[in-house]
């Protein structure tokens, strides 16, 4: 993983840009892969971590205002050759996101 940060302390942001190579180690030609977006687990209060918090009776989150919870705008997903690849949030799941591959992994 690479990984280049860009610090906007005024706006309270991150522009992230983050290169990942990925080895496929299993059995299977892998046609879409997963990632975690942990930040984004945080975007709003009917999130699965959301309904943890509440479940475990911590109210902080709950209370909190929407710009003191992250969040991830992803502008866009390439692959090696720089090809765009089509992404989603998996449903129900805003901090897994679904990255359909041009060429399976093998």
């Amino acid at each position: 993983m690479d990984i280049k940060a860009d610090f906007d302390v005024a706006e309270k942001t991150i522009r992230i840009s983050q290169k990942i190579k990925y080895q496929n180690t299993s059995t299977d030609t892998l046609k879409t892969i997963y990632l975690n977006d942990w930040n984004n687990a945080y975007s709003t209060k009917k999130t699965p971590l959301a309904k943890h918090f509440i479940e475990e009776f911590n109210d902080k989150f709950h209370f909190a205002k929407s710009d003191q919870r992250g969040f991830t705008t992803i502008t866009d997903i390439r692959d090696a050759l720089n090809n765009p690849l089509n992404y989603q949030n998996a449903a129900d799941y805003p901090d897994i996101v679904r990255v359909d591959l041009q060429v399976p992994l093998l």
